[in-house]
């Protein structure tokens, strides 16, 4: 049985295939293993893909970076009587990936509209809305993701405004963060860029000592 689950929406994503596991790996006495689709070799199949492993246990192969994978490969998976989960924190756009997985079977999670608003509106002068968008996604969304899409977001900005070549996005969202470049005067882009990196830095080696939330509050009054 193949799955897919893949999308922008990191936290789902992981959710989802937490949950695929824990289904499989208990219902089957089970154990997963996890490859790199970019490291997977028809080899690798056949070793990873045996009946049992040396205490009983049959394989669920899991693989990270769907998007990566090459076809040949995966079509080999669909001939497997195998449980096999294929992940990807981006949305997969490929047909000649998506059309190997039954279609009952692809989880796709979307970012969230809401995300969209708070990032968009992030430098404007209504400072008061964007702390109100703030509120609003913290309480359906983990302070860390909202981290991620923030960085995310301003890497963008960052590209388009110093090296916009570098930034293959379609032209309606190219000229959405041209207007939102606009906002920030002189190197102000620049400095909030790398201060929501320095944050993240600090979030993972537990140096944020007010907080993920004060400090994402302290961010926008200070943009």
């Amino acid at each position: 049985m193949l799955y897919l689950i893949h999308g922008e929406n990191t936290a789902a994503v992981q959710n989802k295939l937490k949950q695929l596991i824990d289904s499989h790996t208990k219902s089957q006495h089970a154990k997963a293993t996890r490859l790199d689709a970019d490291k997977l070799s028809s080899v690798d199949l056949r070793q990873i893909l045996g009946d049992t492993n040396l205490f009983g246990e049959k394989t669920i192969l899991v693989i990270a970076k769907t998007g990566k994978i090459d076809p040949k490969i995966l079509g080999e998976l669909t001939k497997k009587d195998k449980i096999i989960i294929c992940y990807d924190n981006t949305a997969i756009k490929s047909k000649k990936i998506l059309n190997l997985f039954p279609s009952t079977n692809i989880f796709f999670f979307q970012t969230p509209q809401f995300i969209f608003k708070l990032l968009e509106s992030i430098g404007s002068s209504n400072k008061s809305n964007t702390l109100i968008l703030l509120d609003s996604v913290l309480k359906k969304e983990p302070e860390a993701l909202v981290l991620f899409w923030l960085k995310r977001h301003f890497r963008e900005l960052f590209l388009l405004q110093n090296n916009s070549k570098l930034l293959k996005i379609p032209d309606w969202k190219r000229g959405k963060l041209s207007n939102q470049i606009k906002t920030f005067p002189g190197n102000k882009l620049t400095q909030t860029y790398m201060e929501i990196i320095g944050m993240e830095y600090k979030l993972k080696t537990g140096k944020l000592e007010e907080g993920l939330k004060i400090a994402l509050v302290n961010l926008i009054l200070t943009v």
